[in-house]
């Protein structure tokens, strides 16, 4: 059995299959299987992932097909048929540092964590394979580490940079909900960091994030978007080791889905999508971030204010 298993959704990404699929490859660590999973593409995709895994023939790997369910249903998919003894989840157009898992893996069995996690990067196609040099993660205090996942200031959660013991995810029941179609990595990172008792990490850039036209982020409706609200909220009120009241974290959602909202809005949808979401600015002042609670004060003076704002940000 492989120690860790790769995720690796895939869906019409022929122009970036290769150079992610090849930073899996050329890991320094070997003992993974890579579990792709092919959510119904439309374009070459599928024929550059074979051509590369012929060229790379003592790659452990399955090839699971499926009809096109979206990001959260291909990585349960995959979820499926995972053995390792650790996870990651991969998408399909981000590049992994060489040494990606070899210091996830190596932080998580020095501590003997239940998570492992390192810093992502937003990249685009020119700085996609640069990185900086690894270095020594360290424990975390959970609560430490769910304040910053709030406040989003010394390090912003990615799932992407998550090595999670498999063992939690199946004991907790914890899975991506296929019915949220925006922001969907955001209550499943909540819920493995409440479950987890010992947490490492890396402050080293071992994830490229490709900020891309078309992405599942980019493109995001608006109806889209408001699907997550309810599973979000509800999963929010679930954590059993928050150290902060649920309805912080429940309102700064909110607010982050109304910066996103104001730039594909005008003001009056925004305040129609604000009313929907029942923003209580009030408790976002309680978040330990300066610009969140500057931006929870321009909302309390004026709705008008936070909205041209939010389009300068």
């Amino acid at each position: 059995m492989k120690e860790v298993s790769i995720i690796f959704p895939m869906y019409n990404v022929e122009l970036y299959v290769k150079e992610s699929l090849l930073s899996i490859i050329n890991q320094t660590y070997h003992n993974f299987e890579l579990i792709a999973v092919n959510d119904g593409s439309t374009d070459k995709t599928v024929d550059i992932f074979n051509k590369i895994i012929i060229e790379n023939n003592t790659l452990d790997y399955k090839l699971i097909e499926r009809n096109n369910g979206g990001l959260s249903a291909a990585r349960n998919t995959g979820l499926e048929y995972a053995t390792g003894k650790w996870v990651v989840f991969i998408d399909s157009d981000d590049v992994l540092h060489p040494k990606y898992l070899e210091t996830l893996l190596h932080d998580a069995e020095k501590y003997n964590a239940d998570l492992s996690i390192a810093i992502r990067k937003e990249v685009n196609k020119e700085t996609l394979k640069k990185f900086s040099e690894t270095k020594e993660g360290a424990l975390i205090n959970r609560s430490k580490l769910m304040r910053m996942m709030l406040s989003r200031t010394k390090f912003v959660p990615y799932c992407g940079c998550f090595l999670v013991n498999r063992e939690i995810l199946y004991k907790r029941g914890i899975c991506f909900n296929e019915q949220v179609k925006f922001s969907v990595d955001q209550a499943f990172m909540w819920q493995v960091v409440d479950a987890s008792e010992k947490i490492t990490l890396n402050y080293s850039q071992l994830y490229n994030y490709l900020i891309r036209p078309g992405s599942i982020m980019t493109s995001s409706k608006i109806e889209q978007i408001i699907t997550g609200l309810e599973h979000y909220s509800n999963v929010s009120r679930e954590l059993k080791n928050l150290p902060f009241d649920s309805e912080v974290l429940v309102n700064k959602w909110k607010m982050g889905v109304l910066h996103t909202t104001a730039k594909l809005i005008d003001f009056y949808q925004f305040l129609e999508v604000k009313k929907r979401f029942e923003v209580n600015y009030r408790k976002c002042l309680w978040v330990p971030s300066i610009k969140v609670k500057i931006l929870a004060s321009c909302g309390l003076i004026s709705d008008k204010l936070l909205y041209n704002i939010y389009l300068k940000l």
